[in-house]
């Protein structure tokens, strides 16, 4: 739900209606917290507040309200003031995208802060958005400096990005391979033919 406050009345009757006829049985108020600004504006701050206003009436009417964390780290899309955060850059082409790598400790800062102000608002429940889920992103995964310091650490090489890329590149053909060659097998199978 937006947090558009001049239309509280309205939006929190529609809530009601929506409740009550079974449409939906949870309203979550939307706050995009992509960082953006140096330093970064405090969106939860000013978001909290219009949100306390509609989890006030609501509650007056005996309906429960939460908020959905949405876009945390970052779409993708191009921000109107880049945040100071380090960037997540992508495994396959080193592209740097306008989006947050969770990995950077003053990331974690600023979004432990934000989660107090949430959390200080008391909302029935909190939902964050799937934002942090970095493998499904374009580029096959973050390869910033952090992670990859990380990475071969973790690994005890010394792997560039592009070195880690084509590795992982030719091990994944491979499981195509042996994934193509197992339907076949089992397609053949279920055919009745037995040749694959």
């Amino acid at each position: 739900m937006p947090l558009d406050t001049e239309h509280l009345d309205e939006i929190c009757e529609d809530i009601r209606f929506q409740f009550e006829n079974g449409i939906a049985n949870y309203p979550m108020f939307m706050m995009q917290l992509v960082p953006e600004g140096t330093p970064p504006v405090n969106k939860a701050k000013m978001l909290s507040e219009k949100y306390v206003l509609f989890r006030d009436k609501l509650r007056s009417m005996g309906l429960k309200s939460g908020i959905l964390i949405q876009c945390s780290i970052g779409h993708g899309y191009t921000l109107n003031s880049p945040s100071p955060f380090k960037k997540y850059v992508n495994l396959n082409d080193g592209k740097e995208e306008t989006v947050c790598c969770p990995y950077d400790d003053d990331l974690c800062a600023h979004f432990k802060d934000a989660m107090k102000t949430l959390a200080q608002t008391e909302p029935d429940l909190l939902m964050l958005d799937d934002d942090f889920r970095l493998i499904f992103r374009g580029g096959n995964g973050c390869a910033c400096p952090m992670h990859m310091a990380r990475f071969n650490e973790l690994a005890g090489t010394d792997l560039t990005r592009e070195e880690l890329f084509q590795i992982l590149k030719k091990r994944q053909r491979r499981r195509i391979r042996e994934n193509l060659r197992g339907n076949a097998k089992r397609i053949a199978y279920q055919s009745g033919d037995g040749n694959a």
